[in-house]
């Protein structure tokens, strides 16, 4: 269901909103079926509801020590995205394209669907990266009651974001950043060749980040050395 507010009615806006809703609603087989339409400040709130066969939901709740941990495509394209969306940064040495790149990242991100499915009965917890991966991997740990160790050299990010050596903190967008809907989730020992064997037929890259601990926390490893988050992620009702 969409629920949309507007201020008033702009014909231009709609058509290319609906594109980019359809395109993806067509592209994963996602009807919509009613909602509301009023006026006042822009919003949009969109609600999806569907069915999990009985036992296979992935959640939050269900990491435990030894499991090893996993993220797919790249993290913190979309947050610098963000920056150069509201020309707080201008990347002079990236491309236009490569800057687009970025732009794409946040405005059209591309759920993980198939993943998400294929790792049903593999995953022992999953979460989608929207605060930022410190921020969600935390919700997993904090649910699950457990901890973790996180090799920050390991967290996946993209050429686009190597290319600008030492202009920003690739760490503090990767780990901090949000918006970017890849999943990071959780696999244990019992079924690592269950994923191994999943993982050759990926078309996404998929990249092991650390493992699950006993004791509760997480502890972030650059090098081998232990080291405080730049960033903690989004919060949603800070004062920053």
């Amino acid at each position: 269901t969409l629920a949309l507010t507007m201020p008033q009615v702009d014909d231009l806006w709609l058509q290319q909103f609906c594109d980019g809703f359809y395109s993806l609603a067509k592209a994963f087989n996602v009807q919509l079926i009613g909602g509301d339409t009023t006026q006042g400040p822009l919003s949009v709130t969109v609600q999806l509801m569907g069915l999990v066969p009985h036992g296979d939901a992935l959640k939050r709740s269900g990491a435990q020590a030894g499991d090893r941990i996993f993220v797919s495509g790249t993290v913190g394209d979309a947050a610098l995205g963000l920056q150069v969306h509201q020309q707080k940064l201008s990347l002079p040495n990236l491309s236009d394209e490569q800057k687009q790149s970025l732009l794409t990242r946040l405005h059209r991100p591309v759920p993980r669907i198939e993943l998400g499915i294929a790792l049903r009965n593999i995953a022992s917890s999953s979460i989608d990266i929207s605060d930022g991966l410190i921020a969600d991997l935390n919700h997993i740990l904090e649910t699950s009651q457990v901890g973790a160790t996180v090799h920050l050299e390991q967290v996946p990010v993209s050429e686009t974001m190597q290319a600008l050596g030492n202009l920003v903190d690739h760490y503090a967008y990767a780990i901090g950043g949000g918006d970017d809907y890849e999943l990071c989730f959780t696999v244990p020992e019992s079924r690592i060749e269950e994923y191994l064997k999943l993982h050759q037929q990926l078309t996404i890259r998929v990249s092991e980040i650390g493992v699950v601990e006993k004791n509760t926390g997480l502890r972030l490893l650059n090098k081998g050395v232990e080291t405080e988050p730049p960033i903690k992620g989004f919060e949603h009702f800070s004062n920053l």
